[in-house]
């Protein structure tokens, strides 16, 4: 028992004994680490406590750090200079290429202008410039532009030159105009060009004018009008002396519109040759009514009218221009010699009467005129008097049932249409009766 317990405390001892020495080895190798470990927690914690040093060494030092800065920010500054300058270079080229571009184009669209109005521009002219220029802005090129003006140049030019039905801008100009709506910036340009060819300068009222002519009828309108005004400018000064389309007094600029009217209905080519025809009668018959004829009233200028129209009624019968005028000139240089034998006019005169529905005035030109017309036949033997006299009886007898198709006849005006309808039911009247005509008419 005694061995046992002996044998178990010593166990015991022996076990305290290894626990003593192994918590003293613990001991003594756990405080070099935990020192080591202190002081590196240590460092990691606590300030470091920077060397001292002196007051010049300190100044050195902020001076040497301070060139080093300056050295480096002057050297970024150097490089951000070089990539300005190189910048404002390639800006400089952009700009100066931009702008010989610019002014390439404006001498393009000013030879294109002069050779379209026959001239050099005036500086105010030169408005004419920008306002293509804004086509430029559009879409259009230089050479669309040139292709433009160089058409309206062939447009003057033609032979024909009444002749609107063909449009002189191409079809895809023309799409373009109609995409867009309202009036265009290529409109506004030929407008602009057509007033200055009208005038021989811009003018900025004049422009205006026909500009607000054409937002209300159609710019087509506007530029055949102001074509017609440029082409029969001289037709009507040689009538009424000069034109001022830019004065208070507008009974010229009325004229001739009512002319450039006219061309726009009959052909252009016809009014150059009536307004051609009042010219070599104009003198004549101011001679045999004894006064200057004011053109801008309604009854002289219906006497010249009458004239021209009797010529006209020559040429349409076959008889040249040059004969109809000297035909039409020796009858108004008789005067009072009268060149129908009286027994001929006494014998018409009821018969032009009762189908004019008017007293007859041998003084009234249109009524002489009339009468004038039918006497001729007679005298020239192309008919007889009793031929004459039944067509004419004919045609009083059968009016208020051509009228009833066709709408009131006037004898006396420039519309040979009415005239000639009547007539031809007269002739058939002759050989079929005047009833079986009537019945046909109704």
């Amino acid at each position: 028992m005694l061995s046992l317990t002996y044998r178990k405390y010593s166990n015991i001892k022996n076990l305290t004994l290894s626990f003593l020495i192994i918590s003293l080895i613990f001991v003594f190798t756990s405080v070099p680490l935990a020192k080591e470990e202190y002081q590196s927690s240590e460092k990691k914690t606590m300030p470091v406590l920077k060397k001292e040093t002196s007051t010049e060494e300190n100044v050195d030092n902020k001076k040497a750090k301070e060139k080093e800065s300056e050295k480096e920010n002057a050297g970024k500054s150097a490089e951000n200079s070089e990539d300005s300058e190189n910048k404002d270079t390639d800006e400089t080229v952009s700009e100066k290429d931009a702008k010989e571009d610019k002014d390439s184009a404006r001498e393009d669209i000013e030879e294109a202008l002069e050779k379209f109005l026959g001239k050099e521009l005036t500086e105010k002219e030169r408005e004419l410039i920008t306002i293509w220029e804004n086509l430029l802005e559009k879409g259009y090129s230089v050479e669309d532009i040139e292709n433009i003006i160089t058409s309206e140049i062939k447009n003057i030019t033609k032979e024909n030159k009444g002749d609107f039905s063909v449009s002189v801008i191409s079809q895809g100009i023309e799409k373009i105009i109609k995409a867009q709506g309202g009036l265009s910036d290529l409109e506004k340009a030929l407008i602009a060009a057509y007033v200055t060819k009208v005038l021989g300068k811009f003018n900025q009222g004049f422009y205006s004018y026909w500009v607000e002519q054409a937002q209300k009828k159609g710019f087509n309108y506007v530029k055949e009008m102001l074509y017609n005004h440029y082409e029969l400018e001289s037709y009507v000064e040689d009538l009424i002396g000069n034109i001022n389309y830019l004065d208070n007094k507008y009974e010229d600029n009325g004229f001739i519109s009512y002319w450039a009217e006219q061309a726009r209905e009959k052909g252009l080519e016809y009014v150059k040759q009536h307004l051609g025809i009042w010219k070599e009668l104009l003198p004549y018959v101011e001679e045999a009514e004894g006064k200057q004829l004011n053109l801008f009233d309604p009854e002289d200028s219906g006497i010249v009218s009458y004239w021209a129209g009797e010529v006209e009624k020559l040429i349409d019968e076959g008889t040249n221009l040059e004969d109809a005028l000297e035909n039409i000139i020796k009858q108004i240089q008789s005067g009072t010699e009268d060149p129908i034998p009286d027994e001929i006019k006494q014998a018409l005169i009821p018969y032009v009467e009762d189908l004019l529905g008017v007293t007859f005035d041998e003084d009234n030109p249109q009524h002489m005129g009339f009468l004038t017309y039918w006497a001729e036949k007679i005298i020239n033997e192309e008919n007889t008097l009793e031929e004459v006299t039944t067509l004419l009886g004919n045609m009083a007898d059968i009016k208020p049932e051509v009228e009833a198709l066709i709408g009131p006849i006037n004898f006396l005006d420039d519309d040979a249409s009415d005239d000639g309808f009547i007539s031809y039911w007269a002739e058939q009247a002759i050989d079929e009766g005047i009833d079986v005509i009537k019945q046909k008419l109704l």
